[in-house]
């Protein structure tokens, strides 16, 4: 794509570009204020890394691209961040809008040049972590830089199943005590400009509030809880994995945190509505994955509450043999015995 020099177009200055932009942005608020901020977001990222300039700065020539700098800017994003389909193709469409309102606006650009195959939804293309496997890697993760920043992250994204974009941007604000259950609650604007709310046990609220005893966080005072930046976050993982022993093919990334909970309810008995509501979805077709594609005829419902079982019969069992059923039940289910267990020690030392 050859764009014309100012002389060719009309009314053209090489500080129109940022006025141009501006203007686009004032359309998307319109719609929405967080869809604008993302749409700025993408915008000035993608001039960073193709001109090397702030969108203030940018020139007409800066808009010269060829489709194939595109596919480069989008392997970019796959290959040196680790970001799902999904995100990357949240990241190029700002782009190709921006260039289609550049073009109704005497600029010799075309949107095609920018315009990409869009990436297949990558539901599943995020390794599975277990809770276990997630609480390590916060632990790991507090021996960091920076580490009971890291840490936190870590375990409010595995436990809210919020984006790392909407992680990043909480704010202490956002944040309250619930009085009737006495958790806290962080509330974020996620994904289509929708409102989300899930609550923070005291235990990781107090983690959170550590953050700000850090030395260096005294620096910040804009109210944003976290300030970790995505290279930042990257290397953490890189290290976590490397210190875990993870293998590449297991393809665990920051993202793998957001499904922790997902698999938990899965694997403890909850239905597809709780995994879609613990996951922010407005619709279902994100969660082919967490749904059975093989009819287990044996285990359905209607055949499960026929099959006669003694009340007592775990009473027949000894101890040995009771450790050795538990033993084999999936970590989600063992999490739930030791959680009752602890109940039952508690009262025993309280007596």
């Amino acid at each position: 794509m050859n764009v014309a020099s100012t002389n060719n177009v009309v009314g053209l200055h090489t500080n129109r570009v940022f006025e141009s932009i501006s203007a686009y942005l004032m359309k998307v608020e319109r719609r929405s204020e967080h869809t604008r901020y993302n749409y700025e977001v993408a915008i000035r990222r993608f001039f960073m890394w193709h001109a090397k300039k702030s969108i203030e700065d940018l020139e007409v020539k800066d808009l010269d691209i060829l489709n194939e700098r595109m596919i480069r800017y989008q392997a970019h994003l796959l290959d040196d961040y680790d970001y799902g389909h999904n995100y990357v193709n949240a990241l190029v469409a700002p782009i190709v809008k921006l260039y289609e309102h550049l073009s109704r606006n005497r600029y010799n650009v075309k949107a095609e040049d920018v315009r990409l195959d869009k990436l297949s939804d990558d539901g599943e293309s995020y390794g599975k972590l277990t809770v276990k496997e997630a609480e390590t890697m916060a632990k790991l993760a507090m021996k960091q830089k920076k580490g009971q920043e890291k840490a936190t992250l870590i375990r409010v994204a595995y436990t809210t199943s919020f984006r790392k974009s909407s992680l990043l941007h909480i704010k202490w604000s956002d944040i309250y005590l619930d009085a009737n259950s006495q958790n806290y609650i962080v509330k974020i604007i996620g994904k289509g400009n929708k409102k989300h709310s899930r609550p923070l046990s005291p235990d990781l609220y107090n983690e959170m509030l550590k953050i700000k005893e850090q030395t260096y966080y005294k620096k910040y005072n804009d109210n944003y809880v976290f300030h970790l930046s995505d290279n930042t976050i990257l290397a953490m993982m890189k290290n976590l994995r490397a210190e875990m022993n993870i293998s590449e093919d297991r393809n665990i990334v920051f993202h793998s945190f957001r499904n922790v909970a997902a698999n938990y309810i899965k694997e403890t008995g909850g239905d597809i509505e709780e995994i879609r509501s613990q996951l922010g979805h407005s619709n279902y077709s994100s969660l082919r994955h967490y749904m059975s594609d093989d009819e287990d005829y044996a285990n359905m419902a209607g055949i499960r509450m026929l099959e006669y079982i003694d009340d007592n019969i775990l009473e027949k069992l000894n101890k040995e043999e009771l450790l050795q059923i538990i033993n084999q039940q999936s970590e989600s289910i063992k999490i739930i015995l030791q959680r009752e267990a602890k109940k039952i020690i508690s009262k025993k030392e309280n007596k």
